[in-house]
C-alpha cells in the first residue's frame, strides 16, 4: 500500500506545472507527492537508480524521483546523483535517486506528464488531497474491503469511507468512446444487412429481366459458372468502385480522430484491405447465390413462350 496525491484516472487529477531549478535553469514539472512504496504498489519499474526506501532518513525529505518524460525535459541521459531544487525554495535541493518509466494517470488522449515525486516537501510547498493505493488479492477482495473499512471506521467513526477500482476509473475514462464503439458497431451491421437485402433483391430482379437470355445462353453450352459470372460482373464493379472511393474517406476520417489521441496506433493499409475484402466476399456470396439460382434454372421453361 502506499499514499499519492495523484491517484491515477481519479476525478480531478491534478497535472499543472511549476518552473524546477535545474543546473541553473527553469524548468516545467508537475509535482506528485507519495510514500516510499508508490512504485511498488502500482508495478512502476526503475530506468536508474533506485525507489525510495523508508530506512533511508534522508528519502523522507531530501530525495526525488523522476520519470522519464521529466528526463527529457531537463535534457539529460542519466539524471541520477543530480540535484533539482523547488519552485521557491532554491536553497534546499534535493537530489534525485532514480528514473522511473513513463506510466500515464490520464487517458491516452494526454501526454505523459514530466513529474517529480518526493515523499515530503513540506517547507518548499505544501500539496493536500490525494488517496491511499491499496493492492489486494482479486479471489480475497470482500475480505481485503471489509477489513479496510473496519480499520477506516477506528480512526475515522465519522467520515465514512470513500473507494474506487483503479480499472474501474481508466474504463470510466473511455466511456463516451466505449459509447461510440457500440453506435457504430450496431449502425455498421444494419447498413451491411440493409446492402446485402438490397444487393440480393436487386440479382434477383435483373435475373428475371434476362430470365430468356440465360436460357438462350444455357441452350448454346454456357455453363452455371459463365451465367453466374455474367450476372456477377456489373456488381463487382460498382463495389470495386466503392471501395476505392470509401478507402481514402475512412482513411482521412480514422486519421482525423485517432489525432486527438497522444498514444495511438498507426494506419496500415492491410486494414482498408481486409475491409474491402470482406466487402467482396459478402458481395459475392449474396449476388452469386443469387446469380447461381437462376443459372440452374432449366432453359425448356424459361423459353417455353418462344
Amino acid at each position: 500500500m502506499s499514499k499519492t496525491t495523484s491517484v491515477p484516472a481519479g476525478a480531478g487529477i491534478d497535472t499543472s506545472t511549476n518552473d524546477f531549478g535545474f543546473e541553473g535553469a527553469k524548468y516545467r514539472l508537475n509535482s506528485v507527492k507519495i510514500s516510499a512504496d508508490f512504485f511498488r504498489t502500482l508495478g512502476i519499474k526503475l530506468v536508474s537508480g533506485r525507489y525510495f526506501e523508508d530506512s533511508r532518513p534522508e528519502d523522507q525529505d531530501n530525495t526525488a524521483i523522476i520519470n522519464e518524460s521529466a528526463a527529457r525535459r531537463l535534457g539529460v541521459k542519466y539524471a541520477v546523483g543530480k540535484s533539482i531544487t523547488f519552485p521557491y525554495c532554491d536553497t534546499l535541493p534535493y537530489r534525485i535517486v532514480g528514473v522511473v518509466k513513463d506510466f500515464n494517470v490520464q487517458s491516452l488522449e494526454n501526454n505523459v506528464v514530466p513529474t517529480i515525486y518526493s515523499i515530503s516537501n513540506a517547507h518548499c510547498g505544501f500539496r493536500s488531497g490525494g488517496a491511499i493505493l491499496v493492492k489486494i488479492k482479486s479471489n480475497r477482495m470482500k475480505a481485503a474491503l471489509a477489513g479496510i473499512t473496519k480499520i477506516w471506521k477506528k480512526f475515522e467513526p465519522d467520515y465514512p469511507i470513500r473507494y474506487t477500482f483503479l480499472d474501474q476509473n481508466f474504463k470510466n475514462l473511455y466511456a463516451t468512446y466505449d459509447r461510440l464503439s457500440e453506435i457504430v458497431l450496431f449502425f455498421s451491421v444494419i447498413s451491411v444487412l440493409i446492402a446485402v437485402s438490397g444487393l440480393f433483391a436487386l440479382t434477383s430482379f435483373l435475373a428475371q429481366l434476362r430470365v430468356k437470355e440465360i436460357g438462350v445462353r444455357k441452350v448454346l453450352g454456357a455453363s452455371v459458372v459463365n451465367i453466374t459470372t455474367l450476372l456477377s460482373r456489373d456488381f463487382m464493379k460498382l463495389v470495386i468502385l466503392a471501395i476505392i472511393i470509401a478507402t481514402p474517406i475512412a482513411f482521412w476520417a480514422m486519421s482525423k480522430w485517432l489525432s486527438d489521441f497522444a498514444y495511438r496506433i498507426s494506419l496500415q493499409w492491410w486494414m482498408f484491405a481486409l475491409s474491402g475484402v470482406s466487402v467482396i466476399i459478402i458481395t459475392v456470396l449474396t449476388v452469386g447465390s443469387q446469380a447461381m439460382r437462376s443459372a440452374m434454372v432449366n432453359p425448356v421453361k424459361s423459353l417455353r413462350s418462344e
